[in-house]
């Protein structure tokens, strides 16, 4: 039988994992109309499994309530987790830039989770070539030192693709995101010097639970004379 989860009301606000109460903005509370509920029963003469979704953002704590089964109420503990979870709009940036140029990308950033998440000003990860790889395979078998561990040419030469260290500068944006909250970032992409004309690489921004990709290809900085053509 379906339990009647209407009587099931957690107080508000709720405890955290310390025991303190919550204070941040109240959401309605879950109700039957809001969570799905769905009772599953092993056996004819096991108890049934009770499985519970509740709203998207519910705040992390400790939900105390009752619940009615088959006409008798049962005491219920819902713990609900802290999660973080990030969106980009849009989902990957591609774009084409010289080396040690700036480039400026406005996105949208969503907070599908049920936490506050702190946004830095600023942030660096690293450019690895998409062929590096492959061209340090072949190195790997054509420049081999005498002498030279075959595991240390490789490493020297992966290092030697590493398109170094982008930085991320947040013009705008920067600080504090709440649940169910978007905000528009600004930002500013310096592209490292050892980027190489023609070549492409490719990085992911960490942001919180978010690995935010990111491709470049390089390209030739124009010369004065070619600008003003």
């Amino acid at each position: 039988m379906m339990p009647d989860f209407g009587r099931c009301t957690p107080p508000w606000p709720p405890r955290t994992a310390d025991g303190a109460r919550h204070r941040a903005r109240r959401p309605r509370a879950p109700s039957i109309r809001q969570a799905r509920v769905e009772a599953v029963a092993v056996s004819a003469s096991a108890d049934p499994i009770v499985r519970l979704s509740l709203p998207s953002g519910t705040p992390p704590g400790t939900y105390s309530g009752r619940m009615q089964v088959d006409g008798r109420e049962h005491a219920v503990e819902i713990v609900v987790e802290p999660e973080v979870l990030l969106r980009l709009v849009p989902a990957r940036l591609v774009f084409e830039a010289s080396p040690g140029e700036r480039v400026p990308f406005e996105l949208t950033l969503v907070n599908s989770g049920n936490v506050a998440v702190d946004i830095r000003g600023a942030y660096a990860f690293g450019l690895f070539d998409v062929a590096g790889p492959e061209r340090a395979i072949a190195r790997l078998v054509a420049d081999t030192k005498e002498g030279q561990r075959r595991v240390d040419a490789f490493a020297d030469a992966v290092a030697d693709e590493h398109g170094g260290l982008i930085r991320v500068k947040v013009d705008a944006g920067e600080g504090t995101i709440e649940p169910g909250a978007a905000t528009e970032l600004k930002i500013t992409i310096h592209v490292p010097d050892r980027v190489r004309p023609g070549h492409t690489y490719w990085g992911t921004w960490p942001l919180h639970n978010l690995k935010y990709y990111v491709r470049i290809t390089g390209i030739a900085v124009a010369r004065k004379g070619e600008e003003q053509a």
